[in-house]
Order: structure tokens, then sequence, then C-alpha cells
């Protein structure tokens, strides 16, 4: 124990199980939970989800104390977080705020001096985001939104980033930062038994949410061109997750003639479940339009489990994967999609080729991010104090 609290703001939301204990997403539970290992106390602070809880795993609060938050861009909202905030800040403790909860970035600046410390953490595409709301949004909202990410990130002590495009930019504004070890799924629990797209039947994989700017219409024109295209094969296309698009891809899978060869199966919190999903997958498709997206971690997840992926290039992408060990299309294409997919299944040698390139990302272990962030917190500290 390092005789410092900290306090985490942002990461996803709670949401509230039937018998009234707070949940969240599994893997970030375990993240957050795991600072305890070297922290004295751990606040976790963030919005409670007005929506129908689908997460299960229950947060252990002898680990981690929640903390509920109104995250609202309200006069109210960021009074009534401010005094809940302030209440939980001393000099021994830290905040680590993870900034896709922008609208929090002027609470959080008005009581760092009250903190021993104040860290970010940067995984989306901020400027490319600012940059499209200028198109769907006022002016002030675009340059309101990139100074709320950019102005903490300045006066924080450290910033933790995700990928190679995000590192360089806030390198530029702040010269302490590190690139995050992926906060997802590091275990291969069930292992790969057939080599990929080499079968009858063909397992295509999207695992994210279901909302617009993610692509996954475009992934449903592709699978039904597939079909055409590979009538030889047994095709069979598995969504995870879920959104506010749910109930029009499902329509839409109805339109295409293909509801029967698609499954959606909602947001999946078992871990073993989710990489059994991987490891029986041919392709992982990432099909992102104009979401924000850093590096999404469902790519490092399916290479991990030596499942190919073929990704759209946004955000940070083509940027951090260089070395051809994914296969990449323009954002909006469903036809480039379907001709990778359909190359992958019918070249053996390409197939081949390509899986070589990814056999040192089965090979890689990860550290755990939370003591990759811990270190970096202490290590920043220690070097303040000199």
């Amino acid at each position: 124990m390092s005789g410092l609290n900290l306090l985490l703001i942002g990461a996803t939301v709670f949401q509230r199980a039937d018998a009234g204990r707070l949940t969240a997403k599994g893997l970030v539970v375990d993240y957050v939970q795991e600072f305890s290992r070297w922290f004295n106390k751990v606040v976790w602070a963030t919005s409670l989800s007005e929506e129908e809880a689908h997460t299960q795993t229950v947060i252990d609060e002898s680990k981690v104390t929640p903390c509920i938050l109104k995250l609202k861009a309200k006069a109210w909202g960021w009074l009534s977080s401010y005094l809940i905030l302030r209440r939980v800040i001393d000099r021994q403790t830290v905040i680590f705020l993870h900034l896709r909860n922008v609208w929090l970035a002027p609470v959080v600046l008005a009581l760092r001096r009250r903190a021993k410390g104040l860290f970010v953490y940067v995984a989306n595409d901020y400027i490319q985001h600012s940059e499209r709301s200028k198109k769907t949004r006022r002016r002030i909202y675009s340059y309101l939104y990139r100074l709320s990410h950019e102005l903490p990130i300045r006066l924080a002590d450290g910033a933790v980033v995700r990928g190679r495009l995000n590192f360089e930019r806030t390198k530029r504004l702040n010269p302490n930062v590190i690139e995050t070890m992926p906060i997802g799924l590091n275990t291969v629990l069930y292992k790969r038994t057939k080599e990929p797209c080499s079968g009858d039947l063909i397992r295509i994989l999207y695992v994210g949410k279901l909302v617009k700017g993610k692509g996954v219409e475009v992934l449903l024109q592709a699978f039904s061109e597939l079909r055409r295209c590979l009538r030889d094969k047994e095709l069979l296309l598995t969504i995870v997750g879920t959104g506010s698009e749910e109930e029009r891809l499902k329509k839409m899978c109805y339109d295409l003639g293909i509801s029967d060869r698609v499954e959606f199966l909602g947001f999946v919190d078992d871990k073993s479940l989710l990489s059994r999903l991987y490891a029986e997958a041919d392709i992982l498709v990432a099909p992102s339009t104009y979401y924000p997206e850093g590096v999404p971690r469902v790519i490092n997840e399916a290479l991990l489990h030596g499942t190919p992926v073929i990704a759209s290039k946004v955000g940070g992408i083509s940027q951090q994967f260089q070395k051809g060990e994914i296969l990449l299309v323009m954002p909006g294409d469903p036809k480039g999609i379907c001709k990778l997919t359909e190359k992958m299944v019918c070249d053996h040698e390409f197939r081949r080729a390509f899986l070589k390139k990814q056999e040192s990302h089965r090979q890689v272990t990860w550290i755990s991010p939370a003591k990759q962030h811990s270190d970096f917190i202490f290590a920043t500290l220690e070097g303040n104090e000199r």
C-alpha cells in the first residue's frame, strides 16, 4: 500500500441489477478493482445508466467505493458533481480522469489543487469527433469539446493514452505520457482448434456498440454480398453488443434476407464466453465509419486468439497496425470487406502468409494495465517531490 487514495472518474457507467447492487462491464470492473492492491482507498466516480441493466459483474465494495455522479452539461449537474467530489478529495488523493467524460473537466480542474496529483486517460480520437461536430453541431460545441480534452491534458501531472496516434498528439501538450496496455481480455481462456477460414463453416464476428458510426450496417451489407460470393460455404455472423441501433439493424437483416444467418447475442460480460467466441471466429470485423475510435481493444483481443481482423481506416487503427497484421478497408466500403473476406477464405497462400504476420501478437504477454498505470502515477509523483 502506498498510503495514497485514488479517485478514478469515468471508464464506463454503473448499472443497477435487480437486487439493487451496482454492476458494470466486467473487464473494466476488474481493472478498477485491481488498483486496490496499490492504493489505500479507491473511489470510482461515474454516472448511473438509466437503461435496463445488461452487465453482470457486481462491484466489490470491499475494494472500491462507488460514487454516483450526474454527468450532464448543466449548471446543476456541475454543481452537484463538484460538491460530491470535493468531499472525497484531499491531499492524499490522486485524481485519474478518463476523458470520455469531458463535461466533468471543468469540475476536475477546479478541484485539482486540493489533490495530490491529476492524471488523465485518453482513448478516443477526440480531434476527429471535434472536426466532425463542426458539421453536425455548432462550432462552439466543437471548440469546447476539444478544449475539454486538451486543457486537462496540459494541466495534468501525466497522461495515459491508448494508441500511437494519441501518444503523438498528447506528447505535444504534455511531456509526461505513456501508451497504455489495452484494458480488455488479456488471457486466452479458449484456444483455437483449427486454422481460420479453412472450414466449410465461416464464422464472422463483430464485438462492440450498436450505435451510429460503428458501421454495423456496412457489415450487414457486406455479409449479404458475401453469401452470394461464397455459395459453397455456410456463413454465420455473430454480433456481440447492445445499443440504440439494435432494432434497426435487426430489421435491416430481415430486409436483406439474412436474418437466419445473423445472431445477436447482446452484451457479453462473461470472459469465458467472449474468449470462446474469438477462438471460434474465422474473422473479426471492426467496420467503423465515423465513430471516434482510438484503437479498439477488440482488435488486440482477436489477435491474441489468432483471429484475423478486417478493420476500417479510422482513428488510430492504421497507425497502430503498420506491419500487415490486420486487413484494412476504407470506411463505409461493404465491397471491400466482402472481397477481403472472400480472399481469406479462397486464397490459401494469401491466408497463410497473412496468418504468419499475426504470430507475434499471439505471443505477446499483456501486463496488467492497472499495475502499469499505478507504477506511472507513483513514479511521476516521486519525481515531482525531488
